[in-house]
């Protein structure tokens, strides 16, 4: 490396890093925001709540119809690799179909009488419902400016499995987290 590269290399790192931080607080109000929003108003419950239901039966839906299909790609893989890739597409879309049903449920008022350990559960998986939409449509649009700037080449910014566990995993845990906290503040 010469100088100048090094140079070049250390702010482009750091500008991804200032740029993931910005995206990552964002993230961090949305799913705060939008947890306070299906709790007080029945609009935003209803309108959540019918979102998460219809992305969740098209989740299971799809990944049924790819499974059965034997000339899908995914079916190239290995065994192992493709059930764990069904099991996880059907788990996730089983989680929003119930995210939606809950936003129904999770009314200010008809929850003032019951527990707080009751609450935790339903924040929780709502939470990381919601957590899922947000950094995910996140990545998506960072892979759709990455793949159409010139300079990149094709080359979309989240494409190898670890880079999608790893922003699966931060959805479930920022989720749970802002879950408990509303469930355990009684909000």
């Amino acid at each position: 490396y010469n100088q100048s590269t090094m140079g070049n290399e250390i702010v482009f790192r750091l500008l991804s890093g200032i740029v993931g931080a910005v995206i990552g607080g964002l993230c961090s109000i949305l799913v705060n925001s939008t947890l306070i929003e299906i709790t007080i108003n029945i609009v935003f419950s209803i309108y959540f709540g019918i979102l998460f239901a219809v992305i969740g039966v098209l989740v299971i839906q799809l990944t049924y119809s790819e499974s059965k299909e034997t000339d899908n790609t995914i079916v190239r893989m290995s065994t192992n690799s493709f059930f764990a890739h069904t099991r996880m597409l059907f788990a996730f879309g089983g989680m929003m179909t119930l995210s939606g049903l809950l936003c129904f449920a999770l009314q200010k008022n008809s929850f003032t009488h019951v527990n707080y350990l009751f609450k935790i559960p339903f924040f929780s998986l709502l939470g990381i419902s919601i957590a899922f939409i947000i950094i995910f449509m996140f990545a998506d649009c960072l892979n759709y400016c990455a793949i159409t700037c010139p300079r990149a080449q094709g080359h979309s910014l989240v494409e190898s499995p670890s880079q999608i566990y790893l922003l699966a995993g931060v959805a479930i845990l920022m989720g749970f987290l802002y879950g408990f906290i509303f469930g355990v503040l009684d909000i």
